[in-house]
């Protein structure tokens, strides 16, 4: 019988078919993740339907996952809407994590012949044997294709988790606020990671600061939904910041891009984004930096947003 600690030491071999598709990426990606632990792990390939002969599995854990007629396949045997991925993952406890989701979406998708949007992830997994592939000898290297499957796998899962979490959290702290005019507005502090949270729930316009150092880079974003622009807020949040610099604040400020002398205030192209202050855009001098308090920022846009024509 075997101990916990020989277990431990036992080495794995994941198993599945030749040219893998979205749904084999996604088994391995998931034995290596959450199954394997710090055992040592070797992938193996069959042809469908195929599995490897008993005596190259000895003294291993083997998994065999979409390889054909095995515990984790789903061909053949007449599943509703399932995928090799969702028996493995309800299996091994996990489907229920908010970060596997996603990509349980999008087995089942692929597994049934789902109509799918050209950019979704499924296509990224069906290239990479295409860009892996040698343009003399036209093979393939499977096992670079594999790393960077479990990359991109690695993001859609994370990106999943993060979202969930702040879904949470803004169950338990958000809120929105109806301005006047209907439009539903939300404010989030110094906790950007909620922005989505607040689209999600309904916010038309949604306001938040990112730390910098000892000083905020102040975002205003209008929701997805939302038709309205940010032209007259742009200006009045320059012409405050021009009162608070001592400069004179003639002329149309509701100009798409920069006025420096007011600031790093940008309203961006679209004219539903205004931002003083970006990760591709650091500020540097200290004339760049927002004047307005967050509060002043706030006030300003519900004054401004508040007093727009919406249709609701």
């Amino acid at each position: 019988m075997d101990t916990n600690v020989e277990r431990a030491q036992k080495p794995w071999i994941l198993v599945t078919h030749d040219s893998p598709d979205p749904d084999a990426f996604a088994c391995l990606w998931f034995a290596v993740r959450f199954v394997v632990g710090d055992a040592p792990y070797e992938i193996r390939s069959v042809r469908a339907g195929e599995r490897l002969p008993d005596g190259e599995c000895a003294g291993c854990h083997t998994l065999h996952m979409d390889t054909g007629r095995g515990q984790f396949d789903q061909h053949e045997r007449e599943l509703h809407r399932a995928s090799s991925f969702k028996l493995l993952v309800e299996e091994y406890g996990y489907a229920e994590d908010p970060g596997i989701a996603p990509i349980l979406a999008m087995t089942v998708a692929v597994d049934n012949v789902d109509q799918m949007a050209w950019t979704d992830a499924s296509y990224v997994l069906k290239g990479l044997r295409f860009y892996y592939k040698d343009p003399e000898s036209k093979q393939i290297d499977w096992d670079a294709a594999v790393i960077m499957a479990n990359t991109l796998l690695n993001i859609l899962y994370d990106q999943a988790r993060s979202r969930a979490r702040a879904a949470k959290e803004w169950e338990e702290i958000g809120s929105l606020i109806t301005l006047p005019n209907g439009l539903k507005l939300a404010y989030l502090g110094f906790k950007p990671n909620l922005r989505g949270a607040a689209y999600e729930a309904g916010a038309d316009v949604v306001v938040w600061m990112v730390p910098r150092s000892k000083r905020f880079y102040p975002i205003i974003q209008l929701g997805r939904g939302c038709s309205l622009k940010l032209n007259a807020l742009v200006a009045e949040i320059r012409k405050a910041e021009a009162t608070k610099r001592g400069i004179s604040s003639r002329g149309y400020l509701g100009v798409i891009g920069s006025m420096p002398q007011f600031g790093g205030w940008v309203l961006h192209d679209s004219c539903r984004l205004i931002l003083c202050g970006s990760r591709s855009h650091e500020l540097t001098e200290e004339t760049e930096f927002p004047t307005l308090k967050p509060h002043e920022i706030l006030d300003i846009t519900k004054r401004v947003m508040g007093g727009l024509t919406h249709n609701v």
